[in-house]
């Protein structure tokens, strides 16, 4: 009985050890919050070839930063799980594990941010305005993401 259990184990093991590659891999540049639905809009936009070239540049390069950030803070997560779970554990220690899951997570966002000042600049006037239309559209279609029900859409300049 105990084999079985055991062989049953190593079973889960293996296929779940199979299945992880296949998740990361399932589209190059993929990820969470990944710029996929960035790149599909500049295909809308009718770029010019340098354009096409120059956006690319940009999320290439920004994409190692998005993936060392995502990675600490997983960890940073992590530590903040055990740390609420930790009877031991003081406000102090729960305060500052709590800090650093959101410096991360400023981080990340000042880097979209510079990221899509960058790219936004490469674009023309016409086509600023036209990924703006674009990625409201998705907004009010439901597809912003971890968009929550009755959470208000943000109408500004920046969009």
């Amino acid at each position: 009985m105990k084999v079985k259990a055991s062989r049953a184990a190593v079973v889960v093991l293996v296929l779940a050890m199979a299945l992880v590659p296949l998740r990361s891999e399932a589209k190059p540049g993929m990820g969470p919050r990944s710029s996929g639905t960035l790149m599909r809009c500049m295909k809308r936009l009718n770029l010019t070839e340098s354009q096409r070239l120059r956006v690319k540049e940009i999320i290439d390069a920004q994409r190692a930063k998005r993936v060392k950030l995502l990675e600490e803070l997983v960890k940073a997560r992590e530590h903040l799980r055990d740390t609420m779970n930790d009877d031991n554990a003081t406000d102090a220690e729960v305060t500052s594990a709590w800090n650093k899951v959101a410096s991360i997570k400023g981080k990340m966002l000042l880097l979209r941010r510079k990221t899509r000042r960058e790219i936004m600049a490469v674009l023309t006037p016409d086509q600023r305005v036209r990924l703006k239309e674009m990625i409201l559209m998705r907004r009010l279609n439901g597809g912003g993401g971890r968009q929550r029900m009755g959470r208000p859409l943000r109408l500004y300049d920046g969009v």
